[in-house]
């Protein structure tokens, strides 16, 4: 199972040179990201603007490599990285732009397993960025609980092997998202009781 991270390094791989290198690494990347899934399924709300800011920086190393490839890879690195730590510092800071990044994030990585059109799941991830910033402390904690839960699973299963029926998977699944939400709504949950726009300050402040 790809999440939007796996596929931005694999082509950010392709467009360095680096494909064959990207791909002998490819369970460790998928592990790593099993990893963060975990740590998004039950911590989303509190690690969701470095994630975010993680995924602006890569993002734009993927941009800026496709749109300077007729200079120096050397220039392109240099470039890519000042600007994408720029662009991360931005994300970070910005909290509107954080629980966008990350709903476009969780929106395109559970559509892009399902549906092959980049647009479709483009289109998805920037409802769900837009729905994170009208509710940015619920939104973000839901959407982190279930693609952390979803991805955690299914992709935990894939890696190892494990031969499980569809039911198990999905019970599997919803309890991880259900534990994700719980824990996250206990970490949250003075925040939830707070007018919207007060939430938004404690949250992000």
């Amino acid at each position: 199972m790809n999440s939007a991270f796996y596929i931005i390094l694999m082509k950010l791989g392709e467009a360095t040179g680096l494909g064959a290198q990207f791909s002998g690494a490819s369970p460790a990347i998928s592990l790593g990201i099993i990893v963060l899934a975990v740590l998004l399924c039950f911590f989303g709300i509190k690690i969701f603007r470095p994630t975010s800011s993680a995924i602006m920086f890569l993002m734009t190393a993927l941009f800026l490599t496709f749109a300077m490839r007729k200079i120096s890879m050397g220039q392109i690195v240099t470039a890519f990285t000042v600007i994408g730590l720029i662009m991360a510092a931005i994300t970070y800071k910005w909290y509107r732009l954080s629980a966008f990044i990350i709903g476009l994030f969780i929106g395109f990585s559970i559509t892009a397993p399902l549906v092959d059109n980049f647009w479709i799941n483009v289109s998805v991830g920037i409802a769900l960025g837009i729905i994170a910033n009208i509710f940015p402390v619920m939104a973000v904690m839901v959407m982190t609980s279930v693609w952390g839960g979803l991805y955690a699973v299914l992709a935990g299963i894939e890696l190892l092997g494990i031969n499980a029926s569809v039911f198990i998977t999905l019970i599997l699944c919803a309890a991880a998202a259900f534990a994700g939400i719980v824990v996250q709504y206990l970490l949250t949950k003075q925040l939830l009781s707070l007018p919207l726009k007060e939430r938004r300050l404690a949250a992000f402040s």
